[in-house]
């Protein structure tokens, strides 16, 4: 209801209308705004059941994201994770049914549900930067939205299934590289540790993300019925068992990987079984009627070690002008019709007012096209990480 002097606006047709335009920069600006600073309109939302009216688009913008600036694609990743923290919503994605996704092009989507192809682009999302990109900002965010996820997993396709396996696996050999090259390297020159201390603290990060997927793969495991509920996974967990085999014995790893093999122990076993019989024909399909139809067997709740549900938060930083000021009127300069001589702006850092100038758009915005420098920004963090992180997401346990 508009109050004095403010204009009344229909939310039912501008969330209709931000559907339909979401492959604007600027559309996907004003969602955020209203997502993060409009609680009427956030709440709105989150009670639609057509979810999928904002967040296909979404998937479809963050599915492209190699064409994207890093500005982008964090704005994109931010609207999903502040989407993710809502219970109801990660459950209810898993209802929807979408018939088809003709842009996700590495595979053929069709009758799948919200939920699957919303993890199977978050986990793209993921691979897509451990093997290019390696920004450590835009894989912790990645991480939170799927961990936010993770407690409401059901159902989820073969594809996303495979590729949940396949991050842990990525993740995993980058680690033992990392591992391997710290061992192999020569004892740094400097008392302060040099290279070595960097190269220490960059495995035990990918340790740290190790962790996340492994208590991805625990909710996933655990959720609704147990490995009931996502038989898919089940068998991509069978089909890939010697990626965890590798880090049985890590004692940081052990706890997170018990409920991994306690599942692999008793569905091999299921499966050695079924194949002592002798008109079982070894095929994906056979083994996936072996779990539906041995799943049952056990209780799942009181045999599954259960951990508390991690849940990651976005929160503004304190200095998210920083970020958000270059980055608005990159927008304003590159959209608009008035003809900017972009030499001559120039931005007011009032942190910088003692300074000789101020900065101008060759320091804030790049070269040529305008490409906000957003590496410099870190406006989301975790506190699990030791502390070594942005003030800008908190995790509750």
């Amino acid at each position: 209801v508009a109050g004095p002097g403010e204009a009344p606006v229909s939310f039912s047709a501008l969330y209709n209308t931000l559907g339909r335009r979401l492959g604007s920069e600027r559309s996907v600006l004003l969602l955020y705004l209203l997502l993060h600073g409009c609680r009427p309109f956030q709440e709105y939302v989150l009670v639609r059941s057509d979810v999928d009216t904002l967040l296909v688009p979404l998937l479809k913008q963050l599915h492209g994201s190699e064409s994207r600036t890093a500005s982008q694609t964090y704005m994109l990743l931010i609207i999903v994770l502040i989407l993710s923290q809502d219970a109801a919503l990660a459950a209810n994605v898993h209802q929807i049914a979408v018939a088809s996704a003709p842009w996700y092009k590495e595979r053929h989507v069709a009758n799948t549900t919200l939920g699957s192809l919303l993890a199977v682009v978050l986990l793209r999302t993921a691979h897509a930067n451990l093997a290019k990109l390696q920004d450590v900002y835009l894989q912790t965010n990645t991480l939170a939205a799927l961990t936010n996820l993770a407690p409401h997993m059901a159902g989820l396709s073969s594809h996303a299934a495979q590729r949940l396996v396949a991050l842990f696996d990525m993740v995993g050999r980058r680690y033992r590289r990392l591992l391997h090259s710290e061992a192999a390297a020569p004892p740094p020159a400097t008392p302060n540790g040099g290279t070595g201390e960097a190269a220490a603290a960059e495995s035990q990060m990918y340790a740290e993300f190790l962790r996340i997927v492994l208590e991805i793969i625990n909710c996933a495991l655990a959720a609704g019925k147990g490995p009931a509920s996502n038989p898919q996974l089940v068998y991509s967990l069978l089909h890939r068992q010697e990626v965890f085999a590798s880090f049985r014995h890590e004692a940081q790893f052990q706890e997170l990987l018990a409920n991994v093999f306690l599942v692999l122990d008793f569905f091999n076993a299921r499966v050695e079984e079924a194949k002592s019989d002798p008109s079982f024909e070894w095929s994906v399909e056979s083994v996936l009627r072996v779990i539906n139809a041995t799943v049952g067997q056990v209780r799942w709740s009181d045999q599954l070690r259960h951990f508390p549900d991690l849940r990651f938060e976005y929160a503004e930083a304190d200095a998210s002008e920083d970020f958000f000021v270059p980055y608005v009127w990159s927008l304003a300069v590159a959209d608009t019709w008035l003809p900017w001589r972009h030499s001559a702006i120039v931005l007011f850092n009032p942190a910088a007012a003692s300074s000789d100038r101020s900065p101008t758009t060759s320091d804030i915005f790049g070269s040529q096209d305008f490409k906000v420098a957003a590496q410099e920004t870190e406006p989301l963090t975790s506190d699990a990480h030791d502390g070594a992180a942005q003030p800008a997401l908190s995790q509750e346990v």
